[in-house]
């Protein structure tokens, strides 16, 4: 008898998160959807995150380790090349879904004849939790995107076919990957956005994205440099200098915690948006007190 491909293809890309594999493993074998695959892509990871895994003894979970360690986004493409689903799905070591989050978006992008929906996410830290997520309607996400980018990459659900023409993720990139893939992505296809927190990002101290702060700003530059001039770019020119703005005002904040000799004046004349100006003057205020 033939086996059945899964509907879904669930994405879990791991680098040393031993810790982590227990609960965000249990999250996806809890859903109340069932016909999906988990492509466990382990980065070369130095810990007990295959013996973690392997515990769970799942026919669903189908286990790679990498050679060497990658760049995250390239680590995310080698996993898409072994999906067998129309769908696919992310979910990073350290997060959480709720028991029907893949239920609830198969109905959407089916019913709403999308290529990806997202869903409204948790930010954890410890005991209190914050809703991400505020009055967000389903138009003008591809300025969204460039003002605060209100998409996490473990809450989406999308066509892999649509996924592929737009090539995947860049495979260069450490750090914005995602939000390189939201821009490409929306400039060309359907979104839709549920309302409902589906998803737990955990914040906590090894947070990969936090712990890379200064290659963040270094790829959002080159980011710029690339795509501050296309069409999309003049259709929302005031949004792409807010992004200029704000990795400047990152970069600013970077050098007062580390206390680094770099002239912080004229990073902050860089700025042209007032309401991050004053902020940085501000926080080069506190910083001499």
């Amino acid at each position: 008898m033939k086996k059945k491909k899964p509907e879904i293809s669930i994405i879990v890309n791991c680098l040393n998160g031993e810790k982590f594999v227990r609960r965000c493993l249990r999250s996806i074998l809890k859903q109340t959807y069932k016909n999906f695959e988990v492509i466990f892509w382990d980065n070369n990871s130095s810990d007990n995150s295959l013996h973690e895994v392997k515990k769970f003894k799942s026919r669903k979970i189908r286990i790679f380790k990498s050679k060497n360690t990658c760049k995250l986004y390239n680590a995310r493409n080698k996993a898409i090349s072994k999906c067998f689903g129309k769908y696919i799905c992310f979910l990073d070591i350290d997060d959480t879904w709720e028991i029907d989050k893949l239920e609830k978006q198969l109905k959407a992008i089916s019913t709403r004849n999308v290529d990806l929906v997202y869903t409204n996410y948790l930010i954890v830290r410890g005991k209190s939790k914050l809703l991400f997520n505020k009055n967000i309607d389903n138009k003008n996400i591809d300025k969204l995107i460039l003002i605060r980018n209100p998409i996490s990459i473990s809450t989406i659900l999308v066509k892999k076919k649509s996924l592929n023409k737009v090539n995947n993720f860049n495979k260069n990139y450490e750090i914005i990957g995602d939000f390189d893939f939201y821009y490409k992505f929306c400039k060309k296809f359907k979104t839709y956005y549920i309302d409902e927190p589906l998803v737990k990002y955990n914040i906590h101290g090894d947070n990969y994205s936090i712990l890379k702060e200064d290659l963040r700003i270094t790829e959002m530059n080159n980011w710029l440099i690339k795509n501050g001039r296309d069409k999309f770019a003049k259709k929302y020119l005031n949004e792409f200098q807010f992004v200029r703005d704000k990795n400047i005002y990152m970069k600013i904040v970077i050098i007062l915690r580390n206390k680094r000799n770099t002239p912080v004046i004229k990073e902050i004349f860089k700025i042209k948006s007032f309401f991050l100006k004053i902020k940085s003057i501000i926080r080069l205020f506190y910083s001499y007190i």
